[in-house]
């Protein structure tokens, strides 16, 4: 039996998973695949050695197969067919993530800084935002900026995040300093408009 051996995990995958666009569950199982002695594929056994309900065992499958994780091809052996596994385009984007592992973007902690903001699980779909965030070269820095602003209006979704990134990149807006620096003169352009109406206000009422 797997379990009663010892389990091998790819550092590099722990340490990413997130950014593979995958939860928790989504790892246990991949996890698994990657023990299996064999590379046949039974979501019967799967199911019952992680104890995992059978639905839920493929759909993750099927998640894992739509983020181009994992294949299940067909294969005839003393002809009888089987479905077997195959893990060649996680190995390959394990590769990619080995040679750029020093790149702060694909190491990015910020997928665990917003579940732990928002209090709760992000959705795979949450998932591909923040990705696509990243892909367009928002820093961490500044997408943890848009998360603390959202937090403290209140908004703790991703959409008003991403409304307040849109706004900084048309303004160059690009560090935790450039957000400092835009409140600041948002500020003073507020209190000098209100100076402003004070003035005018006092004249009128000379006048009268």
């Amino acid at each position: 039996n797997l379990l009663k051996n010892n389990i091998s995990i790819p550092e590099i995958l722990l340490y990413n998973y997130k950014s593979l666009k995958m939860n928790e569950k989504d790892l246990i199982v991949l996890i698994y695949l990657i023990n299996q002695k064999d590379n046949k594929f039974d979501p019967t056994i799967i199911s019952k050695d992680l104890h995992i309900e059978l639905p839920e065992v493929l759909e993750i499958i099927e998640r894992l197969n739509s983020n181009d994780l994992l294949s299940i091809v067909t294969n005839k052996n003393n002809g009888v067919i089987e479905e077997i596994i195959e893990l060649d385009n996680l190995y390959k984007k394990l590769g990619y993530l080995v040679v750029n592992e020093d790149d702060k973007e694909i190491k990015s902690n910020i997928y665990d800084l917003i579940e732990k903001e928002f209090g709760r699980t992000l959705s795979p779909i949450e998932y591909d935002i923040i990705s696509g965030w990243i892909d367009e070269k928002y820093s961490d820095e500044i997408i943890e900026c848009a998360l603390k602003e959202a937090v403290f209006n209140g908004a703790n979704n991703l959409k008003y995040m991403d409304s307040i990134l849109y706004s900084w990149q048309k303004k160059g807006i690009k560090t935790k300093d450039d957000v400092l620096k835009d409140k600041q003169n948002f500020k003073k352009k507020k209190e000098t408009k209100k100076i402003e109406w004070v003035d005018y206000d006092y004249l009128n009422e000379d006048d009268n």
